[in-house]
């Protein structure tokens, strides 16, 4: 059985509509070179950009807790938030291997 894939640009795009999602990812730090560990989160969202004026532009949360620009396109980084605890978790989308059940290509 040939397992059903999702292309990295087709994650990204279902990821920005704001709905929630299931995600799966290797953890990796090179500069402490630590990683390694699979993490696999069952419902999560997207975190939402801040705006110019500082306030983030819709979604489940209406302020941001971002401090400076986290430069998200350059490093290929979303902040995305666990649900039910609101937890947010930095991931690098290079590293996910698995959304919405489906295996990233």
């Amino acid at each position: 059985m040939i397992p059903e894939t999702i292309t990295l640009k087709q994650m990204v795009q279902a990821m920005d509509t704001g709905q929630t999602f299931s995600i799966g990812f290797r953890t990796c730090n090179t500069q402490l070179n630590t990683g390694g560990e699979w993490l696999e989160y069952k419902e999560a969202y997207k975190e939402k950009a801040p705006t110019h004026n500082g306030i983030a532009s819709g979604g489940p949360m209406e302020t941001s807790r971002h401090k400076r620009n986290p430069k998200h396109w350059q490093n290929s980084t979303r902040n995305i938030t666990i649900l039910p605890d609101g937890n947010l978790v930095k991931i690098h989308l290079r590293l996910v291997r698995r959304f919405n059940n489906k295996v990233v290509m």
